[in-house]
């Protein structure tokens, strides 16, 4: 059963993220990557969504949209502030991932051993971006189940 949640304070939003976190356990690099990159598209049509639903777009021009124009569109119509702005940085979070991450570790891994114990600067990226992309998907949901959008 879920909670009803009155106010948004960091402890509920510690909590929604560390709950949110739980489907990363136990999996590996690219496992993770993999799971990141689901949620990176869930949240694109999620925002998608919102500018349907709350500032009256309609989704058949949107449909094409990459996340970051996603975000400029919410931006320009009047989203909070406070939102938007962290989203922007979930974004560029999200193009380092998707464009970068794979090649840097790919990179590394051919210029030394592979050693499984050593916890790489890409693999503390992804994390990263995992609790930021996690952290921003609460917020949402929390945001659009409470009307909280402008």
């Amino acid at each position: 059963m879920e909670e009803n949640i009155d106010k948004l304070d960091q402890n509920t939003i510690q909590k929604g993220t560390l709950a949110g976190l739980k489907k990363y356990e136990n999996l590996n690099f690219l496992e993770k990557y993999a799971m990141y990159m689901g949620v990176a598209q869930i949240l694109e049509m999620r925002l998608k969504q919102i500018l349907t639903k709350n500032f009256d777009e309609e989704f058949e021009k949107l449909e094409n949209f990459t996340l970051g124009q996603t975000i400029f569109k919410l931006k320009t119509g009047g989203m909070r502030k406070d939102f938007v702005s962290y989203a922007e940085s979930v974004k560029d979070t999200r193009n380092y991932i998707t464009h970068e991450l794979i090649l840097n570790k790919v990179i590394w891994l051919s210029l030394v051993e592979n050693n499984p114990e050593y916890y790489s600067k890409d693999d503390r990226g992804l994390d990263k971006g995992i609790y930021e992309i996690e952290q921003l998907m609460f917020i949402l949901e929390w945001n659009d189940k409470n009307g909280e959008w402008k």
